[in-house]
C-alpha cells in the first residue's frame, strides 16, 4: 500500500542533511582535487566572452541553498519527500563524478564587488566555493529536479509561474555570477532530467538498487580524488555489482551453497558481505541480554544467524530454513536437514519464492522435525516467512 501521509519533520531534517553531508563530502573533494592538481582548462565559448557580470546576481545565487532545504520541509507527502531525495542524490553521485574525471575551472577572474549586500555575498561566496566543478552546473540539475517536487504543491497559476521564475533566475545566475560557461546550463538541465526519469514518482518498495548505485558512484569519485584508489574502485564495483543484482531481480547473486560462499563472491562482494557481518555483530552485543531464538508456534523456532556457541539452544533434531542470503551459516548448521533459500533483504518475497520456502517448512514438519527459520538478522525475513507459513495453515 502507498504511503500517502505526510512525512514527520523527523524525517525530512533526516533527508535534507543526508544529501546536505553526501554534497559537502563530494563536492568538497572534486574541489580540492581540483585546486591541488592545479586544474586551469575550461569550456569557455567565445559567447562566454560576451556575459556580463551583475552583481545582484548573486543574491539568487546563494538563495539556492535555502531553497533546496525549503523543498524537503515543503513537499507534501512521502512518496513526494523519497523522490525529491533520491532525484538530488543521484544528481549529485553522478555530477560529482563527472567533475572528478574531467575537472574543470571557470576561465576568468570575477571581478571584485565592494559594496552593499552583493560584496558581503561575493565573500560567502569565495570562502565556500572554488571556481571549480563546473561541467554540469549542479545548479540548474537542482532547479530541475526541485521544480516538480513543488510545481504539485501549487494550486493557483501565479504561485506556479513565480516558482518557476525564482527556479529560472537560480540558474541563470550561474551564468551573470560567472560561476559557470554557457556549456554547463545544458549539461546540468540534463543531468538534472536523467535523475528525474531514473527515479519514479511512486513506489512501494525501497529503492535499494538505487541507493548501492549511489553508493558505487560516490566511492569512485572518492577514489578519484580523495581515498586511495585501489580500496575505493573495489567498494565502487561491489557496490555496483550489487545495485545490479537488485535492478535484476536476482536474489542468488552470492551463490550460498552448502552455507558458504565460493571465492570469486568473497573476493568481488567482500564490502558487502562485511558490512552485514559487522552488522550481525553490533545486532548480537545489542541484544546481548536476548534469546538469539525464540519459539513462534508448535514446533517452528524464529531467530537470527546463530553463532557456533548458540547452536545449542536448538533442539537437537531441528531441521534449518536458512534465509540469511548475505552471511555463511553457522559450520555446526551445515549438515542439519532443510534447506537455503535467496531472499532479498528490505524487499518482499517474490509469490512463488515465498511458496517454495513454506512447502519446505511443510516438509520438514511432515517428516516429525522441528523447523528453525532464520535470517541474517532475525527481524524481518523470517518472521514475515513464519507469519505467512501460520496463515496458510490457518485458512478455513
Amino acid at each position: 500500500m502507498r504511503d500517502e501521509a505526510a512525512p514527520s519533520l523527523r524525517r525530512r531534517l533526516v533527508l535534507l542533511a543526508l544529501n546536505g553531508v553526501a554534497f559537502q563530502l563530494l563536492y568538497g573533494a572534486c574541489s580540492a582535487a581540483a585546486a591541488r592538481a592545479g586544474v586551469a582548462r575550461d569550456v569557455a565559448t567565445a559567447w562566454d566572452a560576451h556575459v556580463p557580470f551583475l552583481p545582484w546576481m548573486l543574491l539568487p545565487y546563494m538563495s539556492s541553498a535555502p531553497l533546496l532545504a525549503s523543498a524537503f520541509l515543503l513537499v507534501p507527502d512521502a512518496q513526494g519527500l523519497r523522490a525529491l531525495s533520491q532525484r538530488l542524490l543521484l544528481a549529485t553521485a553522478l555530477g560529482t563524478l563527472v567533475f572528478a574525471l574531467f575537472p574543470l575551472r571557470f576561465a576568468w577572474p570575477r571581478p571584485a564587488v565592494d559594496a552593499g549586500l552583493p560584496a558581503a555575498l561575493a565573500a560567502l561566496l569565495g570562502r565556500v566555493d572554488a571556481p571549480y566543478n563546473q561541467l554540469p552546473s549542479l545548479h540548474v540539475a537542482y532547479c530541475v529536479i526541485v521544480w516538480p517536487a513543488l510545481s504539485a504543491r501549487l494550486r493557483s497559476t501565479p504561485a506556479r509561474a513565480a516558482l518557476a521564475a525564482g527556479l529560472a533566475l537560480v540558474a541563470a545566475s550561474t551564468l551573470f555570477t560567472w560561476q559557470h560557461h554557457l556549456a554547463d546550463l545544458p549539461a546540468g538541465a540534463l543531468l538534472g532530467a536523467l535523475a528525474w526519469r531514473a527515479v519514479p514518482a511512486r513506489r512501494d518498495e525501497p529503492a535499494v538498487a538505487l541507493h548501492y548505485a549511489v553508493l558505487a558512484l560516490a566511492a569512485a569519485t572518492l577514489g578519484l580524488t580523495a581515498l586511495p584508489l585501489v580500496p575505493a574502485l573495489w567498494l565502487a564495483a561491489c557496490c555496483a555489482a550489487v545495485a545490479l543484482a537488485y535492478a535484476r531481480g536476482d536474489a542468488g547473486f552470492l551463490h550460498k551453497r552448502g552455507g558458504r560462499f565460493p571465492a570469486w563472491v568473497r573476493l568481488l562482494y567482500g564490502p558487502y558481505l562485511l558490512g552485514y557481518l559487522a552488522t550481525w555483530h553490533l545486532v548480537r552485543w545489542r541484544e546481548r541480554n536476548r534469546p538469539a531464538l525464540e519459539p513462534f508456534c508448535e514446533g517452528v523456532w524464529v531467530g537470527r544467524r546463530l553463532a557456533a556457541h548458540e547452536v545449542g539452544a536448538l533442539p537437537a533434531d531441528a531441521a534449518v530454513i536458512d534465509l540469511a542470503s548475505e552471511l555463511s551459516e553457522a559450520p555446526a548448521l551445515r549438515a542439519r536437514p532443510g534447506a537455503a533459500f535467496a531472499l532479498f533483504d528490505l524487499l518482499q518475497a517474490p509469490t512463488a519464492r515465498l511458496a517454495r520456502i513454506l512447502d519446505a517448512i511443510d516438509a520438514q514438519r511432515a517428516l516429525g522435525r522441528p523447523v528453525y527459520v532464520h535470517c541474517a538478522m532475525g527481524y524481518r525475513r523470517s518472521r514475515e516467512v513464519v507469519r505467512a507459513w501460520r496463515a496458510r495453515h490457518e485458512q478455513p
